[in-house]
């Protein structure tokens, strides 16, 4: 069944189609084909599309429609494993990507009963680590290591005493750099609910990659340097990571590699 907002329709969508649909999805959903909630999902998750701009126009929960709708993408006569897997890869990318990490994880878990390939299930798992900010934060410890000129600073704060704050300071402003990357990929939602939430789980995620460049520091450099130089380090090594990966990457720094 075609509609008014899927591509290569000659029709033109409205807002009214959106929101009419969108309205029948919330109330009455099994009163709609499986394969028109299909298409309504696959067609909200793709960037460029009309339904997905509707969702941010309207500010409607895409995560909850999509994991309140799941069970349409369950492979049956006319709608073969194959292609539920592949519509499901790209709603669970999608979601990745808003850092919608609770629902991909609904959604993984019908790609596995669509696939059943333990491999590829471990190689989506692994995308929970988000590994495009611990490249960034690696990166970060690179141009820290090669700029003596941020490493002598370092040292002078280190000598005031203030090492723990000018840390907290940069991990406040790495919290606010993750506040507005989630709000781009996310779009307006209650503050409370969603955006600072996810912000918080980025800018952990970055904390803990950077322990691994703080012990190789401390296990390489002789003598050993301090604790609280080592914690600047980190939080300054963060910091260039996600200026990096914000300002020259596109892409979420959650979407699977």
């Amino acid at each position: 069944m075609s509609h008014p907002w899927t591509k290569g329709q000659p029709s033109v969508p409205t807002p009214g189609d959106g929101a009419g649909f969108h309205r029948q999805l919330c109330d009455v959903p099994s009163d709609l084909p499986q394969d028109s909630i299909r298409d309504w999902i696959v067609e909200s998750v793709d960037r460029e599309s009309f339904v997905h701009e509707q969702y941010r126009e309207m500010e409607w929960d895409l995560e909850t429609d999509i994991h309140e709708n799941a069970s349409a993408f369950c492979p049956g006569s006319s709608y073969k494993k194959e292609t539920a897997s592949r519509d499901l890869r790209q709603i669970w990318r999608s979601l990745m990507g808003r850092y919608a990490f609770g629902v991909a994880m609904s959604i993984e878990q019908r790609i596995w009963e669509s696939e059943e390939k333990i491999p590829w299930r471990l190689w989506r798992w692994k995308d929970m680590a988000m590994w495009r900010l611990g490249i960034a934060v690696l990166v970060g410890f690179g141009l820290l290591a090669s700029s003596s000129g941020t490493m002598a600073m370092i040292r002078r704060i280190h000598g005031l005493g203030a090492s723990w704050y000018f840390a907290a300071a940069e991990f406040v402003v790495v919290f606010f750099l993750a506040l507005v990357e989630v709000q781009r990929r996310v779009g307006r939602r209650p503050w409370w609910r969603v955006l600072l939430w996810r912000a918080f789980w980025v800018t952990a995620a970055g904390a803990l990659w950077a322990l691994p460049g703080a012990a190789l520091q401390y296990s390489l450099k002789r003598p050993a340097p301090p604790v609280d130089v080592l914690g600047l380090c980190c939080s300054t090594a963060v910091l260039m990571g996600f200026v990096f990966q914000l300002f020259w990457q596109d892409r979420s720094i959650a979407e699977p590699l």
